[in-house]
């Protein structure tokens, strides 16, 4: 059986999040600036669905960042590595991301409108995150069990999976008619 040594934080570690919140942010700006006209600021759903649409292209990069974080060379298997929850997670989050901006960039190529795609940007992919971070739970739990890990990495996985599962109930709720 191998020990559970919890990884402490480092210095690369606080860099690479740094970094990760300064691509979050410069996409922000770059895509994210305005809400889609629908979402109104007025009410409690509007006003939480911008700061989740705020959110979203920190939490794609910060998820990044601690995918290539738990990865870093160690003594551990691949597959232990990829069995703990929070390095899962980020993996499942990251791969469903990539897939969905290479499905968007396809439909951008073809013509499709922009509208179409600046609503499936903002709102599709993250749902999409969403839903493989509840299947990767789902399967994590089916397989092993559920075996947190004391890691800060780890942790900090776990809770961006819960920003992920988030989007689902948040966005089934602002799109609700009031």
């Amino acid at each position: 059986m191998e020990p559970r040594l919890a990884r402490r934080f480092s210095l690369l570690d606080a860099m690479a999040l740094v970094a990760a919140t300064a691509v979050g942010l410069a996409l922000h700006r770059a895509f994210w600036s305005e809400a889609p006209p629908f979402v109104q600021a007025r009410d409690p759903r509007g006003i939480l669905l911008r700061v989740m649409i705020f959110l979203t292209p920190l939490a794609a990069m910060w998820t990044a960042a601690v995918l290539a974080l738990s990865t870093r060379p160690r003594q551990r298997r691949w597959r232990r590595v990829f069995l703990r929850p929070g390095a899962a997670v980020c993996c499942a989050a990251v791969s469903a991301l990539v897939v969905g901006i290479a499905v968007l960039g396809f439909g951008l190529g073809a013509g499709s409108p922009y509208f179409l795609i600046s609503s499936l940007m903002l709102f599709g992919l993250p749902t999409t995150a969403g839903a493989t971070v509840v299947s990767t739970w789902i399967l994590l739990i089916l397989v092993q069990g559920y075996r947190p890990s004391a890691d800060w990495a780890d942790r900090l996985g776990r809770l961006l999976g819960l920003y992920w599962m988030a989007w689902l109930p948040i966005l089934a709720w602002s799109l609700v008619g009031p």
